[in-house]
Formats: structure tokens, sequence, C-alpha cells
């Protein structure tokens, strides 16, 4: 069940279950509550651990559902979608990925520990703190939800992550990832 539940919330069908707890009380997928709400009440609903490696924590799921504007210095680059996802409902090692954007040679992308880490060839490295954006949505109920935007700089180099989906655990400390999507944005002064 836990992989069939981890299934649909990284694919945005979880409402699929919906029909299983109609008349039900409490319903996860009552009108007004929020994703990660709908993902606590249905794991509870099924006696599931939010997390197989791991029971205690929160489980979050955020996906941004409103569209975000920023704006791009003329040394700017964008990338993505990237998505890193874990194999499976228990987390581990997610490999790195790496690509090469014009004006800044390879980008080497990596989630090490709770941080995303982005090096470049010819500059410096930048570190987006994860946990920054799970503090943000925890016990947050919005109506309009936007990507999860995290800023990092060093030197010349600044960056923005616009997380559009992000599935983990979380315990204040561990960052337990299955699914991070989001965009990069990044810019370099001249």
């Amino acid at each position: 069940m836990r992989q069939i539940e981890y299934y649909l919330n990284t694919r945005h069908a979880l409402r699929s279950l919906a029909p299983w707890f109609e008349g039900e009380q409490p319903n996860p997928f009552a009108e007004g509550k929020s994703p990660e709400v709908t993902v606590r009440e249905l794991l509870e609903a099924l006696a599931l651990p939010p997390d197989l490696s791991r029971s205690t924590g929160s489980t979050f799921t955020h996906y941004a559902d409103a569209p975000q504007a920023i704006s791009l210095a003329s040394s700017g680059q964008v990338i993505g979608p990237v998505v890193f996802e874990s194999q499976g409902p228990i987390q581990g090692a997610i490999p790195p990925q790496t690509m090469s954007v014009e004006d800044f040679g390879t980008v080497r992308l990596e989630v090490i520990g709770n941080s995303l880490t982005v090096s470049i060839e010819t500059g410096p490295e930048l570190r987006f703190d994860l946990t920054e954006a799970a503090n943000r949505i925890a016990g947050v109920v919005v109506t309009e939800r936007r990507p999860l935007k995290i800023e990092a700089a060093n030197g010349p180099l600044s960056g923005t992550v616009l997380i559009e989906n992000l599935n983990c655990t979380y315990d204040g400390a561990d960052l337990g990832l299955s699914l991070l999507r989001f965009w990069l944005v990044l810019k370099r002064e001249k």
C-alpha cells in the first residue's frame, strides 16, 4: 500500500483514491484540505507510517499550482525542469546530474544531505538549503501554491531555485527526499 501511495503521490494522482473515503470521517480528500493534510490523513487512515525508513517526522508534499515570475539578468540562464527522485519509498542516494549550459559550461547538480549543490566548471559552487523549503511549508495551509523559492549566492554567481514539487519526510534535522522537481535560474555578474 505504501508503494501505491508513493507512486500516486509523486504523479499528482492521489485523488484517484478519494472514492474509497466518501462518507468516512475524517475524509482525507474533503474540500479545503492542503495536500500535506490529505497525505497525513490518508497514511493514518491506512495505518501506514509516513515513511518506511522513519516513523518519526512529518511527511510533506508540495506541488505548485500557480505561476511564479522571476526576472533574468542579461547573463542569466534558466535550467529545468530538473527532477531528482529516489527509487521507491525508502530514501537512498540520488545520483547527481550534469549538463552543459551556455555561458556556464558544465553544471553539476547534486543533493548532498539537506542541500542542493550546484557546481559550475568555471566558477564557484552554490548551496541551496532544502530545509528552508520544508520549514516554509511545515504546518502552513494555503489555497494558492506558488513554487517555493530558495536563493543562494557565492561571489559573482547567484541562483534561484523554484521548487514546483517536493515530497519528503522531515524531522527538523534530516530531510528524507522522495521527489524534488525544480527550475534553476543561474546569474553571473560580469
